[in-house]
C-alpha cells in the first residue's frame, strides 16, 4: 500500500451531508458536482424535522474561485415533507449550510467578495475580482451593501466626534467614533445641532466627549446630555493659539528681518552679485582641446570670432558710406570705360584720382555687391586664441553657455571673465543664429553682502511657537533671538506667552488656568482669553482628564480616503457603511466570516472591544 492516502475534505468543506461526486475543467471555469445525502432537515416554519423525501432539487451556485479560475458549485438537494399535519407547510427544500435560500453565490464568496471591496469602489472591485476569477457587476456588490446592517450600540460610554467635509465648502457631515476602539459608530447629515443632539439622546450613557471647539457641538452636547463630561480638543487649543500669535506678530514684524553685526538693519541692504562655483559632476566627462574644428568631409571650418555692433552707430555710418561708394563705383562703370580719355573724364568728373577710377573699373560684379557687407580685416592676436576652437566645437555639440565657461576656466584661463562672455556670446550669434545665449547671469546670483544674516519672518514664527529641544540648545539661534527681541520686544511677549500655555494645557493641574487667564486677560491676546472663559469646563478637562481627540483626526483622514475612493454614485448611506465596514476590518479580532447570520440582512452589532 502506498506511503500516501488521500484524505476527504468534504466535511470541513460542504459539511457532512455533502460530498462532491465529479468535477469538470472547461475554458478556465471549474464546476464541482455536489450530491445531497439523505438526512435529517427541520421544516424552516414549524421546526419540526423530517426525514421523508419527496422530490429532488437542483441549485448552480458561484463559488469562492480556485487558482484564480472562476468556480461553480452544481447542488443536487432534496426536497422533504412536513411531518408536521397542522404545519401549512407540506414540502419544503433542505437548508444548504453554505448557502442561504434564493442565492446565487455561497456565503463564503459574498464574504470574499466584500472583503475584496471594502477599501475599492464597486466598480473597482468588480475589475478585480474579474482578475481573481470572480464575475460579479458593481451592481451586485451595492446590493451585498444593501444587505448590511450595522446595529448600532446604545451602551457606548465615551465618543468623539468632528466635522468632515463630504464636499469641501458646500457639504458637511459629523463622523462620530468609539472612544475605546475608534470605530465609526456613526456618520451625520450636517453638522448643526439637530442632528447631533438627535443621535445623543439615544445613548443616554455617554460620559464623555471628546470634540473640537465648535459651538454647536457644545450646544447639541449639553442640550443632550447635560451630565456628560466634554473634553476639548488640546491640538485644536494650541493651534487657536498658534493663530492668535502668529497674526499678532504678522502685523508687527517685518516679512524679512536684516542683522548684521549684532543689530537688526533698518532697510533692506543691496544685493550684490557672486559668481557661483561649478558644479563638481559638471565637467566629470568633457574633454575638448584648441584643434581647428572640421567638418564631415575633413576641411577646416572657418568660422566667425569677431565682435560687430551692427546696430551701433559706427556701423550705421559705415554702411551708409559704404553704400554710397557701390552707387558711385556702379554709375562710372556705366558711364565710362577703361580707355585713357574716359579715365581722365572721369577723375576730372569725380574729384578722384586716375588710379582710383582704373581700380573701379577694374572691379568685377561680385566685388562690387560684396561692398555691402564689412570687410572681414583680420583679427590681431589675443589671449582667447587658445579657446576659441574649444568654444565652436562645445556649442557645436550643444552644450550651454555656462558649461562652456566653467570648463574654458578648468582648462587654465585665469585672465578678464567678462573678456570671455563677450566671446562666447559673440560665437554664439555669429555662428548659431537663435542659439540661447542668456550671459553671465547663468553663473551668478544675487547675494547680500557678507556679514548679512536673512531671518524670515515665517521661520521665526514657526521657532518662537515649537517647544523644541533642539532649538533651545542651538546657541547661533539663541543668539540671534536675542538681538530681535531687543527691536522687537513683542517676540519676547509672544514666546513666553505660548509657552506659559503649553505648560498649563500638557500639566495635570487645571487650577492653574485661572491664573493664566488672569495673568493676560489685558494682554495682547485677550480675545483668546475669552474664547477660553466661555469654554472653560471643557478646557479644564482637557487638562485633568487622560482623554484627547487625536485619533478623530487620524480617524477622518482614513475616512477622507475612502470618500475619495468610493464616494459619489450611492450618497451617504453607502459611503456610510462602507467606512463603518472599513474601520471595522481593522480591529484585531474581526473576521470576515462575522458577517455571515440566517437572516436575510447581513447584521453587524457594534460592540466595543
Amino acid at each position: 500500500m502506498a506511503k500516501y492516502e488521500p484524505i476527504n475534505y468534504n466535511i470541513n468543506l460542504l459539511g457532512k451531508n455533502y460530498f462532491i461526486y465529479n468535477t469538470t475543467n472547461k475554458e478556465n471555469k471549474i464546476c464541482l458536482f455536489i450530491k445531497s445525502l439523505p438526512h435529517a432537515s427541520f421544516c424552516p416554519n414549524c421546526g419540526v424535522p423530517s426525514r421523508e423525501v419527496a422530490a429532488t432539487y437542483h441549485r448552480i451556485l458561484q463559488d469562492t474561485p480556485i487558482h484564480n479560475e472562476n468556480t461553480t458549485l452544481d447542488v443536487d438537494i432534496y426536497k422533504y415533507r412536513c411531518n408536521n399535519p397542522k404545519c401549512p407547510q407540506k414540502v419544503f427544500v433542505e437548508a444548504l449550510p453554505f448557502a442561504s435560500s434564493y442565492q446565487r453565490r455561497t456565503d463564503a464568496l459574498n464574504m470574499f467578495i466584500l472583503g475584496v471591496s471594502i477599501y475599492l469602489s464597486n466598480e473597482g472591485a468588480s475589475n478585480v475580482l474579474k482578475l481573481l476569477g470572480t464575475n460579479i457587476s458593481n451592481d451586485s456588490i451595492q446590493k451585498l451593501y444593501d444587505q448590511l446592517e450595522f446595529v448600532d450600540n446604545p451602551d457606548v460610554k465615551a465618543i468623539g466626534i468632528d466635522d468632515i467635509a463630504i464636499r469641501k465648502g458646500q457639504t458637511y457631515a459629523t463622523a462620530i467614533y468609539d472612544l475605546k476602539d475608534h470605530h465609526l459608530m456613526a456618520l451625520l447629515r450636517g453638522r448643526n445641532v439637530m442632528s447631533v443632539k438627535g443621535w445623543l439622546k439615544h445613548h443616554p450613557k455617554i460620559k464623555f466627549v471628546a470634540r473640537d471647539r465648535a459651538s454647536a457641538y457644545a450646544k447639541a452636547i449639553s442640550e443632550a446630555l447635560p451630565k456628560c463630561t466634554q473634553v476639548a480638543d488640546r491640538f485644536h487649543l494650541l493651534k487657536n493659539m498658534i493663530d492668535k500669535l502668529r497674526d499678532i506678530l504678522k502685523q508687527e514684524l517685518p516679512s524679512t528681518i536684516f542683522i548684521k553685526a549684532g543689530k537688526v538693519l533698518k532697510h533692506a541692504p543691496k544685493k550684490i552679485w557672486v559668481e557661483q562655483a561649478c558644479p563638481s559632476e559638471l565637467l566629470k566627462h568633457i574633454n575638448y582641446d584648441n584643434s581647428a574644428p572640421i567638418n564631415d568631409k575633413g576641411k577646416v571650418i572657418k568660422f566667425d570670432n569677431k565682435r560687430r555692433k551692427f546696430k551701433s552707430q559706427q556701423y550705421m555710418d559705415q554702411a551708409v558710406r559704404r553704400h554710397e561708394k557701390q552707387t558711385e563705383i556702379i554709375k562710372i562703370k556705366h558711364d565710362y570705360k577703361l580707355t585713357a580719355a574716359s579715365v581722365g573724364q572721369a577723375a576730372s568728373k569725380y574729384h578722384l584720382n586716375p588710379v582710383t577710377i582704373r581700380k573701379y573699373l577694374k572691379m568685377t560684379a561680385c566685388e562690387v555687391r560684396k561692398m555691402d557687407k564689412p570687410r572681414d580685416y583680420k583679427k590681431r592676436k589675443t589671449i582667447m586664441d587658445d579657446y576659441l576652437n574649444i568654444i565652436y566645437k562645445m556649442m557645436c555639440d550643444g552644450l550651454t553657455d555656462n558649461v562652456i565657461y566653467y570648463y574654458v576656466l578648468s582648462q587654465g584661463y585665469n585672465h578678464n571673465k567678462s573678456s570671455l562672455w563677450v566671446y562666447i556670446t559673440d560665437i554664439s550669434q555669429n555662428n548659431f543664429p537663435g542659439r540661447p545665449s542668456v550671459g553671465p547671469i547663468q553663473v551668478k546670483k544675487a547675494c547680500y553682502p557678507p556679514g548679512v544674516v536673512c531671518v524670515k519672518r515665517n521661520k521665526l514664527i514657526k521657532d518662537i511657537l515649537t517647544i523644541n529641544g533642539e532649538i533651545s540648545e542651538n546657541t547661533k539661534k539663541n543668539q540671534k533671538l536675542a538681538v530681535l527681541k531687543l527691536s522687537y520686544p513683542v517676540i519676547d511677549k509672544a514666546q513666553k506667552m505660548f509657552k506659559k500655555f503649553h505648560e498649563v494645557l500638557m500639566g495635570n493641574n487645571p487650577e492653574l488656568l485661572d491664573s493664566f487667564l488672569s495673568t493676560y486677560k489685558n494682554s495682547i491676546i485677550s480675545g483668546f482669553c475669552e474664547t477660553i472663559k466661555k469654554d472653560i469646563a471643557p478646557v479644564k478637562s482637557a487638562i485633568s482628564l487622560d482623554i484627547n481627540s487625536g485619533f478623530v483626526e487620524g480617524n477622518n483622514n482614513k475616512l477622507k480616503l475612502i470618500k475619495r475612493i468610493v464616494y459619489g454614485r450611492s450618497g451617504l448611506v453607502n459611503f456610510t457603511k462602507k467606512c463603518q465596514l472599513a474601520f471595522m476590518a481593522s480591529q484585531d479580532k474581526f473576521q470576515l466570516k462575522q458577517l455571515k447570520t440566517k437572516s436575510t440582512n447581513l447584521k453587524i452589532h457594534q460592540i466595543s472591544a
